[in-house]
Protein backbone atom coordinates (compact mmCIF):
# COMPACT_ATOMS: atom_id res chain seq x y z
CA UNK A 1 0.00 0.00 0.00
CA UNK A 2 1.45 3.19 -0.67
CA UNK A 3 0.21 6.30 1.60
CA UNK A 4 2.34 9.24 0.41
CA UNK A 5 1.28 12.63 -0.52
CA UNK A 6 3.68 14.56 -3.40
CA UNK A 7 3.32 17.69 -1.59
CA UNK A 8 6.30 19.41 -3.19
CA UNK A 9 8.47 18.97 -5.93
CA UNK A 10 11.87 19.73 -3.90
CA UNK A 11 15.60 18.07 -4.83
CA UNK A 12 15.95 17.89 -0.78
CA UNK A 13 13.37 18.31 2.06
CA UNK A 14 12.33 21.44 2.88
CA UNK A 15 11.96 22.10 6.90
CA UNK A 16 8.14 23.44 6.94
CA UNK A 17 8.98 25.84 9.59
CA UNK A 18 11.94 27.72 9.05
CA UNK A 19 12.34 26.89 4.50
CA UNK A 20 15.64 26.01 5.33
CA UNK A 21 16.74 23.11 2.63
CA UNK A 22 17.92 19.58 4.24
CA UNK A 23 19.95 17.17 2.87
CA UNK A 24 19.17 13.37 2.45
CA UNK A 25 20.21 10.17 2.53
CA UNK A 26 18.96 6.56 2.30
CA UNK A 27 19.83 3.93 4.46
CA UNK A 28 18.65 -0.11 4.18
CA UNK A 29 17.11 -1.49 7.11
CA UNK A 30 17.88 -4.75 7.81
CA UNK A 31 17.57 -5.65 11.67
CA UNK A 32 14.44 -6.50 12.83
CA UNK A 33 15.29 -5.46 16.29
CA UNK A 34 15.35 -1.42 14.95
CA UNK A 35 12.25 -2.06 12.53
CA UNK A 36 9.93 -3.09 15.45
CA UNK A 37 9.38 0.24 16.79
CA UNK A 38 7.54 0.40 13.14
CA UNK A 39 4.13 -0.01 13.33
CA UNK A 40 0.60 1.03 13.57
CA UNK A 41 0.56 1.88 17.01
CA UNK A 42 3.50 4.30 16.57
CA UNK A 43 1.61 6.14 13.26
CA UNK A 44 3.24 3.68 10.81
CA UNK A 45 -0.12 1.68 9.63
CA UNK A 46 1.72 -1.89 9.60
CA UNK A 47 4.47 -3.93 10.79
CA UNK A 48 7.48 -3.01 9.40
CA UNK A 49 9.42 -5.87 11.08
CA UNK A 50 6.96 -8.62 9.33
CA UNK A 51 6.88 -6.32 5.85
CA UNK A 52 10.81 -7.01 5.77
CA UNK A 53 10.91 -10.59 5.88
CA UNK A 54 10.13 -11.05 1.61
CA UNK A 55 11.03 -7.15 0.78
CA UNK A 56 14.03 -4.60 1.36
CA UNK A 57 13.48 -1.88 3.71
CA UNK A 58 14.73 1.96 2.90
CA UNK A 59 14.52 4.83 4.58
CA UNK A 60 14.97 8.31 4.03
CA UNK A 61 16.57 10.40 6.62
CA UNK A 62 18.33 13.08 7.64
CA UNK A 63 22.04 13.27 6.21
CA UNK A 64 24.69 12.08 8.61
CA UNK A 65 21.33 10.75 10.87
CA UNK A 66 19.19 7.95 11.40
CA UNK A 67 16.27 10.75 11.69
CA UNK A 68 13.90 8.66 9.64
CA UNK A 69 11.37 10.63 7.62
CA UNK A 70 9.80 7.66 5.11
CA UNK A 71 10.16 4.19 4.36
CA UNK A 72 9.62 2.43 1.53
CA UNK A 73 9.34 -2.01 1.11
CA UNK A 74 10.19 -3.07 -2.17
CA UNK A 75 10.28 -6.98 -3.31
CA UNK A 76 13.83 -8.12 -4.03
CA UNK A 77 13.31 -9.79 -7.14
CA UNK A 78 14.89 -8.56 -9.88
CA UNK A 79 14.74 -8.65 -13.54
CA UNK A 80 10.99 -8.25 -13.91
CA UNK A 81 8.93 -6.19 -15.95
CA UNK A 82 8.42 -3.68 -13.13
CA UNK A 83 9.67 -3.51 -9.45
CA UNK A 84 6.80 -3.77 -6.61
CA UNK A 85 6.49 -1.07 -4.23
CA UNK A 86 4.89 -3.26 -1.20
CA UNK A 87 4.37 -0.33 0.99
CA UNK A 88 5.68 3.77 1.09
CA UNK A 89 4.68 5.90 4.11
CA UNK A 90 5.85 8.98 5.62
CA UNK A 91 6.68 9.51 9.23
CA UNK A 92 4.07 10.47 11.28
CA UNK A 93 5.11 13.99 11.74
CA UNK A 94 5.62 14.16 7.60
CA UNK A 95 2.26 12.22 7.19
CA UNK A 96 -0.57 14.80 6.40
CA UNK A 97 -3.24 11.96 6.79
CA UNK A 98 -2.33 11.81 10.95
CA UNK A 99 -0.39 15.97 11.14
CA UNK A 100 -3.24 17.58 9.08
CA UNK A 101 -2.23 19.01 5.91
CA UNK A 102 0.46 21.66 5.38
CA UNK A 103 1.56 20.78 9.47
CA UNK A 104 4.26 17.99 8.01
CA UNK A 105 7.66 18.68 9.45
CA UNK A 106 9.43 18.59 6.08
CA UNK A 107 8.03 18.88 2.76
CA UNK A 108 9.03 16.48 -0.42
CA UNK A 109 9.35 13.04 1.06
CA UNK A 110 6.50 11.19 -0.90
CA UNK A 111 8.43 12.50 -3.78
CA UNK A 112 11.94 11.05 -2.18
CA UNK A 113 10.27 7.84 -1.49
CA UNK A 114 9.22 7.50 -5.20
CA UNK A 115 12.83 7.84 -6.47
CA UNK A 116 14.61 5.73 -4.22
CA UNK A 117 11.59 2.89 -5.59
CA UNK A 118 12.76 3.97 -8.76
CA UNK A 119 16.50 4.07 -8.57
CA UNK A 120 16.45 0.24 -6.93
CA UNK A 121 14.21 -0.69 -10.26
CA UNK A 122 16.71 0.83 -12.20
CA UNK A 123 19.50 -1.53 -10.55
CA UNK A 124 17.29 -4.49 -10.39
CA UNK A 125 17.09 -4.53 -13.71
CA UNK A 126 13.27 -3.29 -14.07
CA UNK A 127 14.68 -0.01 -16.24
CA UNK A 128 13.08 2.00 -13.24
CA UNK A 129 9.39 0.83 -13.78
CA UNK A 130 7.42 0.48 -10.50
CA UNK A 131 4.17 -0.24 -9.63
CA UNK A 132 2.02 -0.80 -6.38
CA UNK A 133 -1.41 0.11 -5.05
CA UNK A 134 -2.77 3.51 -3.79
CA UNK A 135 -4.59 3.62 -0.14
CA UNK A 136 -7.69 5.06 -1.81
CA UNK A 137 -8.69 6.66 -5.33
CA UNK A 138 -8.00 10.48 -4.12
CA UNK A 139 -4.64 9.58 -3.88
CA UNK A 140 -4.26 7.40 -6.91
CA UNK A 141 -5.75 10.81 -9.12
CA UNK A 142 -2.65 12.35 -6.79
CA UNK A 143 0.01 10.11 -8.88
CA UNK A 144 -1.52 10.22 -11.98
CA UNK A 145 -1.16 14.44 -11.66
CA UNK A 146 2.14 14.75 -9.86
CA UNK A 147 3.89 11.53 -11.44
CA UNK A 148 2.26 10.37 -14.37
CA UNK A 149 1.17 7.47 -13.09
CA UNK A 150 -1.06 4.85 -15.20
CA UNK A 151 -4.13 3.28 -13.53
CA UNK A 152 -3.73 -0.10 -14.44
CA UNK A 153 -6.80 -1.73 -12.41
CA UNK A 154 -5.32 -5.40 -12.86
CA UNK A 155 -4.06 -6.74 -9.60
CA UNK A 156 -6.37 -4.16 -7.72
CA UNK A 157 -8.73 -1.52 -8.72
CA UNK A 158 -6.17 1.45 -7.48
CA UNK A 159 -2.92 -0.77 -9.12
CA UNK A 160 -0.91 1.91 -10.82
CA UNK A 161 2.20 2.05 -12.76
CA UNK A 162 4.98 4.87 -13.36
CA UNK A 163 7.60 3.76 -15.97
CA UNK A 164 9.53 5.40 -18.94
CA UNK A 165 10.25 8.92 -19.30
CA UNK A 166 7.75 9.52 -16.22
CA UNK A 167 10.33 7.55 -13.55
CA UNK A 168 13.29 8.86 -15.25
CA UNK A 169 12.45 12.14 -14.71
CA UNK A 170 11.31 12.13 -10.81
CA UNK A 171 14.66 10.34 -10.43
CA UNK A 172 16.32 13.24 -11.62
CA UNK A 173 14.67 15.55 -9.50
CA UNK A 174 15.51 14.43 -6.47
CA UNK A 175 18.76 14.34 -4.23
CA UNK A 176 19.83 12.32 -2.18
CA UNK A 177 23.15 10.01 -0.80
CA UNK A 178 22.75 6.57 -0.83
CA UNK A 179 24.81 5.28 2.29
CA UNK A 180 27.03 2.34 2.71
CA UNK A 181 25.33 2.06 6.30
CA UNK A 182 22.56 0.13 6.83
CA UNK A 183 20.57 -0.67 10.43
Amino acid sequence: MIIVDIDELTPCLINTETGDIVETEVLKISRKSFLKKFNSKTGWYVNWELLSKENEIFAVVIKGTVDIQGLVAIDPRRNRDALYVSWMVAAPHNNQEICGVGKQKYYGVGGHLFAVAIQKSMEYGSGGAVFGFANNEERLRHYEKWFHAEHIGILHELHFLIADDAAVKIVEDYNYVWSDDEL
